[in-house]
């Protein structure tokens, strides 16, 4: 269910983008009435608040369309709008959290440059932008569209360079690249209507051949992308995994027979799904949910012991089985064993009880453990080992955890 929200509000901001884009359309054909720039007003505003790069992307879009048609009043009627709303999203979160911006924004950001999310950017895009490029790209070499196809290639460019401001571990199916496929669909139509209409191509015969000869080529090659990645990406998202199989909502629906009452707690590197559905109190050990975890790093053996949560719910990147075959062939996530390794310590430190130790491959396992003070701890555990797994092995009897790659003190 995680997962399938996920991308449902993803939908939701890619259809958000798409309508910005189609709105300032609608505002030139209408002649940039006032009402149809409230309208994209509008739309820019719901964009931003769903999500912060929203505003950015609309401003973008705005700047270039008031470059593009050479109409300030594109620019400032939108912004007399944006700008007190944007401020007010500030200050309302800045007042209500503590900061300015989202928690996964400190967390997967800090205000650094990352090659990888960059890469990432232009790799995801290369597969399905490609022929939304040609079209802006030709349109950029005649002259009665190359204004408005150079603004295109800004903004594509733009959308690109945005993501080096946070890394890419998050980055499931490319989907932070999802949003720009729709605005470019809807410029490059407007593109493909200047290119119909200018001199060259309504009188030249080899013109036309050759711009038919390139989108051709560059659908092709979209398609052949398309068939040797996106069609394995398809299939894992439009086939979830079901709760048998997904550790979070197993361990979710074991824990939400436990809540009670009293202020139990969880600490997890699996905090989505954990914190929506167990009832219970949850420290987002990675850090997207926590703003002390996202701003000053992992907590330390010290900072655990002082927590010390009721229940531990870890997806480990390695496990208590014997090093054969590929694995599960997944990488684990950069600075992943930064976030486990103290966890490892105090766990081993403050005798917890293992409730299970379930195996998704030599290199991957889930663990889940029980704080020995907890009352009815031993009917937990029971109930954590009888609870569906996906088949997965239940190996906590086969041995310990290889050691922490740094230490532990007491080691």
């Amino acid at each position: 269910m995680a997962a399938i929200d996920r991308r449902i509000w993803n939908g939701v901001f890619c259809a958000l983008c798409a309508l910005v884009a189609f709105s300032i359309e609608w505002a030139y054909r209408s002649g940039f009435t006032r009402k149809s720039l409230l309208l994209v007003a509008l739309f820019a505003s719901l964009c931003g608040l769903d999500r912060p790069e929203g505003f950015l992307i609309s401003g973008a879009l705005l700047l270039c369309a008031a470059v593009v048609h050479r109409s300030w009043q594109v620019l400032w009627i939108p912004a007399l709008v944006l700008i007190p709303i944007g401020v007010a999203w500030v200050a309302w979160r800045w007042s209500y959290f503590g900061y300015p911006l989202p928690n996964p924004f400190y967390k997967k950001g800090g205000g650094s440059l990352y090659e990888d999310g960059f890469r990432s950017s232009l790799s995801n895009l290369k597969r399905t932008a490609i022929p939304f490029l040609a079209v802006a790209v030709i349109g950029a070499s005649v002259r009665e569209s190359r204004r408005r196809s150079v603004a295109v290639l800004a903004v594509f460019a733009f959308w690109c360079c945005l993501w080096a401001l946070l890394s890419d571990e998050m980055n499931f199916w490319g989907r932070f690249q999802y949003p720009i496929i729709g605005i470019l669909a809807i410029c490059c139509a407007s593109v493909a209507g200047e290119l119909r209409a200018s001199e060259i191509l309504s009188s030249r015969i080899w013109a036309r051949s050759v711009v038919v000869v390139l989108l051709m080529s560059s659908f092709l090659g979209c398609s052949v992308s398309v068939l040797t990645y996106g069609v394995t990406t398809i299939q894992t998202v439009a086939q979830p995994l079901t709760v048998e199989q997904n550790m979070p909502a197993s361990v979710s629906q074991v824990l939400e027979r436990f809540k009670g009452s009293g202020n139990k707690t969880v600490a997890s590197s699996e905090a989505g799904f954990v914190g929506w559905k167990s009832g219970w109190k949850v420290t987002d050990l990675w850090g997207l949910n926590d703003k002390i975890i996202a701003h000053d790093g992992y907590l330390s053996e010290q900072e655990l012991r002082k927590l010390n949560p009721d229940v531990i719910f870890v997806h480990w990147c390695k496990s208590n089985q014997e090093i054969t075959g590929p694995g599960t062939g997944f990488p684990c996530l950069k600075g992943w064993e930064l976030m486990t390794d103290p966890l490892q310590c105090f766990i081993d430190g403050a005798s917890y009880k293992t409730a299970g130790l379930w195996i998704d491959g030599w290199d991957y396992s889930w663990g889940v453990y029980v704080n020995p003070k907890f009352p009815r701890g031993d009917k937990l555990i029971e109930d954590f080992r009888l609870m569906p797994a996906g088949g997965r092995l239940e190996a906590s009897s086969q041995g310990p955890l290889p050691r922490p790659a740094n230490p532990c003190p007491d080691y």
